[in-house]
């Protein structure tokens, strides 16, 4: 009997979860276990893993826990595109469940979390639905990183980090996401970025009429980077690739992601001012002095509330991290949206966001 088959004798829905995977050997195991404990009917569900050859083992862990749960669906696929959207289209492709839930190797979800998804998905009218995600880091440093992004002057107040919403709320976007299989044929591909491609499909969801809900219930415990030079590079991809998603969707632009590139021109101008205008070097220095002392006092206070006394030490730093690095790759990334803009799709193609049928009568529902 097909997985279709028992869904309908079962009258619920199948689901896929799909895990784009690359170089996950240190929290690989935690992940796929919370994956393959969950408590939706194990016959309703298939496990995709698209992993784009690893170097650091996490295919041969894979392969061994596959080999332990040989009752289960669970498919390793090669990821030839080697980017998370290529991995998405990838696992899309080969899924047969009615619902997908994309749970990424660096997370560990909640036991009713694909339950929960199915259940949003179902009593709400979203075309795509998330949940709060708290973060959880190790050792010194990853644990600075981790309250950082927790905080406001870490995410720029992401609802599905801080603070937990009490009650179903809709977004403009969500970590991971959980969608019906017709939503993804009608208005995929991913885009195939290193980075931003769920940010980029989620504003084409709007941009279709649709809604994104962010759900209290359904919970995930995100691991972040383990050190400050991973996470440099994490987030000036972010926003370097964010340039591309706002020139796609002009109308999803929001203060917090111009507020990073703000705050380097901030630091950066009062010197070139200073040699420019012959003005006295102190003056230059009020700028970065002050938001020094900004970073110190939200530092102390943040670690004052978590009773961490390292973090009145590290988070200065963490915080330094996330700001300038988005913030530079911001600017950097304007140079490909003022390309973008000149020559409009020959840089960077979209893909059709036209909805099929079904999404259109979903969507006449939904108004």
């Amino acid at each position: 009997m097909t997985m279709q088959e028992r869904a309908l004798e079962d009258n619920l829905p199948s689901v896929s979860i799909v895990m784009p995977i690359y170089n996950e050997a240190r929290s690989i195991d935690t992940s796929l276990a919370s994956v393959l404990g969950q408590d939706y009917p194990p016959h309703l569900t298939e496990i995709l893993i698209a992993e784009r050859r690893s170097d650091d083992g996490t295919s041969e862990r894979i392969r061994r826990i596959a080999a332990q749960h040989h009752d289960r669906r669970l498919r390793l696929l090669e990821n030839p595109g080697r980017t998370p959207g290529a991995a998405m289209n990838r696992m899309i492709r080969e899924a047969e469940g009615d619902i997908i839930v994309r749970v990424d190797g660096h997370a560990e979800i909640a036991a009713d979390y694909v339950r929960r998804c199915v259940s949003a998905l179902q009593d709400h009218d979203a075309l795509n639905v998330g949940g709060c995600i708290s973060a959880v880091g190790y050792g010194y440093i990853g644990r600075a990183i981790a309250m950082a992004i927790e905080s406001f002057w870490g995410n720029g107040g992401a609802r599905y980090r801080t603070p937990p919403c009490t009650a179903p709320v809709y977004v403009d976007t969500v970590q991971f996401g959980a969608w019906r299989r017709e939503t993804l044929l009608a208005l995929g591909p991913f885009v195939e970025w290193p980075v931003n491609e769920d940010c980029e499909f989620n504003a084409r969801i709007l941009d279709a009429g649709g809604r994104i809900l962010l759900h209290p219930a359904i919970r995930a415990v995100y691991y972040p980077r383990r050190s400050l030079v991973s996470l440099a590079r994490q987030y000036f991809r972010y926003g370097k690739l964010k340039c591309r998603v706002i020139a796609r969707h002009p109308s999803r632009l929001r203060v917090r992601q111009v507020i990073p590139m703000v705050l380097v021109l901030s630091l950066v101008a009062p010197w070139a001012i200073t040699v420019g205008a012959d003005w006295e070097p102190s003056l230059a220095l009020s700028t970065p002095l002050a938001y020094l002392g900004g970073l110190g006092m939200v530092s102390l206070h943040l670690s004052a509330r978590r009773k961490r006394a390292a973090g009145v030490l590290l988070l200065p730093a963490v915080f330094a991290t996330l700001h300038l690095s988005y913030g530079l790759g911001t600017l950097w990334g304007m140079g490909a949206l003022f390309k973008f803009l000149r020559k409009k799709e020959q840089q960077f193609p979209l893909p059709e966001t036209r909805p099929d049928e079904v999404l259109r009568s979903r969507l006449g529902e939904q108004s």
